[in-house]
């Protein structure tokens, strides 16, 4: 029985790795060790999947030493070397004193600041390993329960992904574990006799509001978790927004969010900018111009790409400028790269950045 359910989950880490590439050839993977029995599974189904697939990576077993007494680092150790692995044990003794000093009376610690800064902390020991990937041990319970927070909390449809890049990092953040149900990983656990381990750190858990259904219906189970991998059939209000610019209603802005509006503009061609909102530009329905910015801080807009003829795009930047100031002010907004005539036109004047010897085409609002 034992080695039908690990082979269970074995399948989920390989249609995971075959789906969404997430190890490969001579990659150095770190394994946080941490909060409760999920990462003994990872860390062996990861130690065993490489055997089975032959995939020549390496695996960093790690332990973060957070400052709080009560977590030992002995049954992680024994579990590695078990495997043949030799555990990293990190002195990461600043964390504990900062989620204390951040504590709301009669709450508990906060769960989002002590990921953030176990994050921080992964990042350095990757480093210092010349690590080029962080595994992480979510599985699809947590992403179900992830996108029904934001849906209900933060109104949004998002969740946590098989594989992201950090941009600052340079580093993978992957989940190999992400097609597997919690339920597979306890029986494994059992099954195996992997060490009783529960983190005593007092985290604050995310509010459940998940129907009992989705945790208890075999189908509606299935159901979501192809819907979370089902890009052939996603279809949201957001893919057909477009919006009158008010001074001028004969123009139009369309967020670019699909790869067909992609494909009509030179946006792909470029390399991303992090945080960056791109614009098509339409009048009676037919392309005139493209628009990008980004927020550089919280008060702060840079307009850094423009395509297009002045007359159009002074009617684009307006609306954008608008927008953006009844969402926030007070606001400056930079132009880059832009003609003299069309800076002119909206406003802008060239001026002196805070903390920088370079004139710019700046405009305040608020």
């Amino acid at each position: 029985m034992a080695n039908l359910t690990f082979r269970n989950v074995l399948s989920c880490v390989r249609n995971a790795d075959s789906s969404y590439a997430l190890m490969e050839e001579s990659d150095r993977i770190v394994v946080p060790l941490f909060g409760d029995r999920d990462c003994f599974g990872l860390l062996y189904a990861l130690f065993y999947y490489r055997r089975y697939r032959q995939k020549n990576y390496r695996l960093f077993p790690v332990f973060l030493d957070v400052g709080y007494s009560k977590e030992d680092p002995a049954c992680w150790e024994k579990f590695a070397m078990d495997l043949g692995l030799s555990l990293t044990v990190v002195d990461a003794k600043f964390i504990y004193p900062t989620l204390l000093s951040r504590q709301k009376e009669g709450k508990k610690l906060s769960r989002s600041l002590y990921s953030k800064l176990l994050k921080s902390a992964l990042k350095d020991v990757a480093h210092s390993l010349k690590a080029n990937k962080i595994a992480f041990p979510s599985t699809h319970d947590e992403a179900v329960r992830t996108l029904f927070f934001n849906l209900f909390e933060n109104g949004k449809f998002a969740t946590i992904t098989p594989k992201l890049h950090w941009e600052g990092a340079n580093i993978d953040l992957i989940r190999p574990l992400i097609l597997c149900e919690r339920r597979q990983l306890e029986t494994m656990a059992e099954e195996l006799s992997f060490p009783h381990y529960e983190s005593s750190l007092p985290l604050s858990e995310m509010e459940s509001k998940i129907p009992a259904i989705l945790l208890q219906d075999e189908k509606v189970r299935k159901s979501l978790k192809k819907a979370l991998s089902n890009a052939e059939e996603f279809e949201l209000y957001f893919e057909t927004l477009e919006f009158f610019c008010e001074n001028d209603p004969s123009y139009t802005l369309k967020p670019v969010y699909s790869a067909k509006d992609m494909r009509l503009t030179h946006f792909a061609s470029r390399k991303e900018k992090e945080g960056e909102k791109d614009f098509l530009l339409l009048k009676h329905q037919r392309k005139v111009g493209e628009i990008a910015y980004r927020f550089c801080s919280r008060h702060r807009v840079e307009f850094f790409y423009l395509e297009g003829k002045d007359d159009d795009l002074c009617v684009g930047l307006k609306e954008l400028m608008d927008r953006l100031s009844q969402e926030r002010i007070p606001l400056t907004f930079r132009l880059l790269n832009v003609r003299k005539s069309l800076a002119l036109r909206c406003g802008f004047s060239k001026k002196k950045e805070y903390g920088s010897t370079q004139e710019r085409y700046l405009l305040k609002r608020g």
